[in-house]
Formats: C-alpha cells, sequence, structure tokens
C-alpha cells in the first residue's frame, strides 16, 4: 500500500503545467513550435487556479473532513 504522501505528489504532479524544456525540442526539431508554446501558456495559466485547489483537495485533514461529512 502506497503512503499518503506519495499519493498527493503523484495528484500535485499531474497539475502542474508543461514543461518550458518542451519547447526548445520542438524548435529544435523545427515541429509543432507554434503549438507548444500556446500549450505551455494555456497550462501556465490554468494552473494558477488549478493547483491551489490541488493542495486544498489533497490535504489529509480536507479530505477527512469530506469523508466523514
Amino acid at each position: 500500500m502506497l503512503d499518503i504522501m506519495w499519493i498527493q505528489v503523484a495528484i500535485i504532479f499531474s497539475c502542474l503545467p508543461v514543461a518550458a524544456t518542451v519547447f526548445p525540442v520542438a524548435q529544435y526539431y523545427k515541429s509543432y513550435v507554434s503549438k507548444t508554446s500556446s500549450a505551455i501558456i494555456v497550462t501556465t495559466i490554468l494552473s494558477i487556479i488549478t493547483i491551489p485547489a490541488v493542495l486544498f483537495l489533497t490535504n489529509i485533514e480536507n479530505i477527512t473532513k469530506i469523508t466523514l461529512s
């Protein structure tokens, strides 16, 4: 059985934006440059909302409150 901390880390990592290291690779191969830059911008903006929400929801105290209610 996984420790709750590792589950929380996996959930938090899943809500992070696309890595900026993808853009130089796309530029190097001259493939999907504009789509890559758009994906980085959109996911970074969305992460402003999703990261605090996920941090709130993955808090152990909040999980127990939700399950007990």
